[in-house]
């Protein structure tokens, strides 16, 4: 009789190769808002690159499935789950935030006590700097719904969305592995369909429906990962080629998917991608796994959080540059997100004549941002991940101790003793 391969327990895999993806997706994203703010690239061009949130939302199925799906099959071991999770992104989000509104508070004072003018005037409505925002964006539930548009450091849309992700796995795993993994199936077609059919600006989705993105991506991921442990087990005879031919294929994809039905494969054309890469074979894994890539990976989370922050206030002083010197440095263009809420019908970027000084603007923003996130993971992430990791341990010694002095119950006569009901959500004695 022939063994299930679902009952089969998983064999965890090395996750280095695939974690070397992260940086240069994050440093791309980056790069796309800084072209688009500038006429760098033209904004069709890199309307793509939004994809590779999708690529992080599979990523992060992964990681959480092989983590936690076993463990979180007890419920008591939930709480110490959350605060893990939560103090993994809180951190950043609340620094962002707080150096966002500080910004927006000296705008105040210099409009107010100066006389200073401001294209958007501070916490003004027509912008994303809401004051309205400021505690959904703390609690990181700014993205499901409760505002119009984008608010504060507008790529944490995808932290907010993730975060509640991460809870709804975590009742999935309550249910028992082969439920769980149909819970997946039926989320990610219902998310697919949300964002077919009722999302208006589908696998474009933020603010408002990119809560289904994240589900769509995240529940792929878990499955990607229980397939590449139990019966995928990726083992690639020509794996350079297998690699290249992924990342073709990905490139290829996003280059002419763009807002055509293609673009809801995204959950699963970033498995496959991932599938390509899982053994960890092949010479650009080599590559992916060396410390300096591996070092990108681990800024990754950060690249993301601090490039907005790097934008502005890049843009802020190419402003005063262009006032101190009588240069005009910027001109108003159409704006290609005209029509979404509080994005204005024209929209002012950088624009100077020589493209080599351009391209040196653009390399000298990705530089700071990088230098802005490895300070920003030593004093924030780092100490804010290590916080929170000593409350969760707390909560999991409390957990263990209950459990050590629940009393055990004895039938009165071991003789006639009847077998007692065990908690269905503890493991196996």
């Amino acid at each position: 009789m022939r063994s299930d391969p679902s009952s089969k327990p998983a064999t965890p895999l090395s996750l280095r190769s695939i974690n070397g993806w992260r940086g240069p997706g994050a440093l791309a994203i980056a790069f796309a808002h800084f072209a688009v703010a500038s006429e760098l690239v033209t904004y069709r061009r890199l309307e793509p690159i939004a994809l590779l949130v999708d690529m992080f939302f599979v990523f992060s199925g992964i990681v959480i499935a092989q983590v936690y799906s076993e463990k979180l099959a007890n419920a008591r071991a939930i709480p110490e789950y959350i605060v893990r999770r939560f103090g993994r992104i809180w951190p950043l989000q609340a620094a962002t935030l707080a150096l966002l509104v500080g910004y927006e508070l000296l705008k105040l004072v210099l409009q107010a006590g100066f006389g200073r003018q401001f294209s958007t005037a501070p916490f003004s409505h027509e912008g994303y700097n809401l004051l309205s925002a400021i505690p959904t964006n703390l609690l990181l539930i700014q993205a499901i719904g409760l505002h119009d548009r984008e608010t504060w450091n507008f790529p944490s849309w995808s932290l907010s969305v993730e975060f509640v992700t991460y809870v709804m796995f975590a009742a999935f795993c309550l249910i028992g592995p082969a439920w769980r993994r149909a819970a997946a199936v039926i989320t990610i077609a219902i998310s697919l369909a949300v964002l077919i059919f009722v999302a208006p600006y589908h696998m474009r989705s933020t603010f408002d429906y990119g809560l289904f993105r994240c589900f769509a991506g995240f529940f792929a991921g878990t499955l990607c990962y229980e397939a590449a442990c139990r019966w995928l087990r990726p083992n690639w005879r020509m794996p350079t080629l297998m690699q290249l031919g992924a990342l073709a294929l990905v490139i290829v994809w996003m280059t002419f998917s763009s807002w055509g039905l293609l673009v809801f494969a995204a959950p699963f054309v970033f498995c496959l991608f991932v599938l390509a890469y899982a053994s960890e074979q092949g010479l650009v894994s080599r590559f992916l796994v060396t410390k300096p890539m591996q070092f990108l990976a681990e800024l990754s989370f950060a690249i993301y959080m601090v490039h907005a922050l790097v934008l502005i206030f890049f843009l802020a002083g190419m402003h005063a540059l262009a006032r101190a010197t009588g240069q005009p440095l910027f001109q108003m263009m159409v704006n290609p997100l005209a029509g979404r809420p509080g994005a204005p019908a024209t929209v002012e970027v950088l624009h100077i004549a020589n493209p080599a000084l351009l391209w040196l603007c653009a390399i000298l923003y990705l530089v700071t941002v990088v230098a802005l996130a490895y300070a920003a993971y030593l004093w924030i992430e780092v100490p804010g991940r290590a916080f929170f990791g000593r409350i969760a341990k707390r909560i999991d010694r409390k957990r263990l101790e209950g459990k050590r002095l629940e009393p055990k119950l004895m039938p009165t006569n071991p003789s006639s003793a009847v077998p007692l009901m065990r908690d269905p959500l503890e493991p196996a004695p």
